[in-house]
């Protein structure tokens, strides 16, 4: 077990090297881009700048995608409809849903366990 975690731990630490020795050679190169047109102050400045707003933004537009997608299944909900259509085939996905609410690691363990269900019984048709 402790060789587990140990390898566990290796594994995170190489991953975060290289992260952020991209992210570094990233912020590098644009640096050395902008140093020729505007010179090393602003060249850093402008590197900053779109370093720190373009993730910002995309978090911005990445939380609005999601709280529209979540008003959509209230009003859904609400309405009485239901987002997927009712079939022999659906009965598990209506099953998961209503377990997601209460209990979402069984829900991703039963999921698991009807994919395969369904990809064994698909095979013997």
């Amino acid at each position: 077990m402790r060789y587990k975690i140990a390898a566990a731990l290796l594994l995170f630490a190489f991953s975060a090297v290289l992260v952020l020795g991209g992210a570094g050679f990233a912020c590098y190169a644009l640096y050395a881009a902008f140093v020729p047109l505007v010179g090393n102050a602003y060249a850093a400045a402008i590197t900053a700048a779109i370093l720190l707003l373009v993730p910002s933004f995309g978090l911005v537009l990445l939380s609005l995608r999601a709280r529209r997608s979540r008003l959509r299944s209230l009003e859904q909900a609400a309405a009485g409809r239901s987002p997927f259509t009712p079939s022999p085939d659906n009965v598990a996905l209506g099953f998961l849903a209503g377990l997601t609410r209460d209990r979402p690691m069984t829900a991703v363990l039963l999921a698991g366990i009807f994919g395969a269900a369904a990809s064994l019984f698909r095979d013997q048709k």
